[in-house]
């Protein structure tokens, strides 16, 4: 049984008396009803108790009433620190977050935030009903748990490993220098720890994304103006010593639609491939129903000529009185024979038309085959990582929120936008045209290719005369 802890920020008796009734209830009727998580929270009547509480225990969420008491005690009705404490949630901690109020016109969640914080109406969603609802998002829970877990381990091995033996080192000298070093140095830790670990990544590894990439222009950061996409090259050293005297943006081309074509194709070939493959297996069933009543009439015809000939024997060593009845014998036999004869031909005739036509169908599912093995190398070389000319580099496709997609988005490096940086109009639209950035550990890669592409030099075609 997984134990979730939750921050519950509300200041009257009377809610936090039903709270704790119903927690104890929900966690009562886990195991019976296998839920495999129970609650454990911890309550805070003020904005100043609930940042004690954010700083003491490690929450995986926090359910906030907006309207507080004041910090000492006293009840206030304009007190909208509830407000506050969510801010400080957002700012401070990795916790899925909820206002449940009685007020929600209080309620002030961050534009940004609106549809990731539910608010939810005290009268509307009784506290049972929501810690169900709460239980219904195990996944994202789980997942919080999981990664604080993960950052935490890494972080304390990297301390008392590499850190804390070298603590002399560091050179505190109250500025605050050192201290920011050390978290850029941990970060650095963590970032190379994890991905020494992954086989493979995430495509939302890729970008970064929300407001962490508003502001000035970096390098990496993917924008779009006047519906072209770029993609800034310009060096970040460079940058940041405000040395550039222009912007470098490589062009990128969206594959977005062309890639849906291709996969709708490749759909249609590939259901057209399981088409051929049903009439193949009924094609074999035909001919193996066929071959079987061919080998049966040949058995019949063979076993009528035995007959045949011993009527023929028969009637060679009879008797004057017997030969007309032989006579009959015989020529029922012969009839019986031209029967079975006629229906193995005809019988024949049937299997060779049925074996032509699962060569056909055969053949066919070859074909479709080798069109979808088309199909898929026409959708990979729209891909990343599909070992394309070195002057391509392809980044993969960027899921918007709004539901938009863009890519992948193939870089054109023989397409190079300069702005010059004392242009503040166009600089500008080319930072509001900011939706993604690409990660760090995914710029060195795509710097190489630009690289690589600019200095192959490369040798004019020559021949000697003759």
């Amino acid at each position: 049984m997984k134990r979730i802890n939750i921050l519950i920020v509300e200041d009257q008796q009377s809610h936090i008396d039903q709270w704790k009734n119903a927690i104890i209830e929900f966690n009562l009727l886990a195991d019976r009803d296998d839920k495999k998580i129970e609650f454990s929270c911890e309550f805070a009547e003020s904005y100043g108790k609930a940042k004690k509480l954010l700083k003491t225990f490690n929450f995986s969420a926090a359910i906030i009433d907006i309207r507080l008491a004041e910090d000492d005690g006293k009840p206030n009705e304009n007190n909208t620190k509830g407000n506050d404490v969510l801010l400080d949630i957002v700012k401070s901690t990795m916790c899925l977050a909820w206002v449940y109020t009685g007020q929600r016109t209080d309620a002030d969640i961050p534009a940004y935030l609106e549809e990731y914080i539910e608010l939810i109406d005290r009268a509307a969603q009784s506290k049972s009903e929501l810690l169900e609802t709460l239980e219904s998002k195990r996944d994202i829970i789980d997942s919080i748990i999981e990664i604080k877990h993960q950052f935490s381990q890494s972080k304390a091995e990297h301390f008392y490993s590499a850190i804390w033996p070298r603590w002399s080192l560091w050179g505190k000298d109250g500025s605050g220098y050192a201290d920011k070093a050390i978290i850029r140095h941990m970060a650095t830790h963590l970032h190379a720890s994890f991905l020494n670990e992954a086989e493979k990544v995430h495509p939302e590894e890729y970008y970064f994304t929300g407001p962490m990439i508003k502001g000035n222009l970096d390098t990496g950061d993917i924008t779009q103006v006047d519906g072209t996409h770029y993609i800034l090259v310009t060096p970040r050293c460079e940058i940041a010593q405000k040395k550039n005297s222009y912007y470098q943006f490589v062009k990128l081309e969206d594959k977005y639609e062309e890639l849906q074509q291709e996969k709708t194709k490749l759909g249609a070939l590939e259901d057209l491939a399981e088409q051929k493959k049903t009439s193949e297996t009924d094609c074999n069933d035909v001919v193996q129903q066929l071959s079987n009543t061919y080998e049966e009439t040949v058995g019949q015809t063979v076993t009528q000529r035995r007959l045949v000939k011993q009527a023929l024997r028969k009637k060679a060593s009879a008797e004057d009185e017997e030969l007309a009845e032989i006579n009959a014998t015989v020529i029922s036999e012969l009839e019986k024979l031209f029967e079975l004869e006629e229906a193995e031909k005809k019988a024949e005739t049937a299997l060779k038309e049925a074996q032509r036509k699962l060569e056909f169908a055969r053949e066919s599912v070859t074909k479709a085959d080798k069109n979808i093995q088309k199909q898929q190398s026409k959708v990979s070389k729209l891909l990343p990582n599909n070992g394309v000319k070195i002057s391509l580099h392809i980044l993969p496709e960027i899921k918007r929120l709004s539901g938009e997609s863009y890519g992948p988005l193939h870089a054109q490096f023989e397409q190079l936008t300069y702005v010059n940086k004392t242009d503040t109009e166009m600089v500008e639209r080319y930072i509001s045209g900011k939706y993604a950035r690409l990660s760090n550990e995914f710029v060195p890669s795509f710097v190489e290719r630009l690289g690589s592409h600019f200095s192959r030099i490369g040798t004019p075609d020559y021949s000697h005369p003759e």
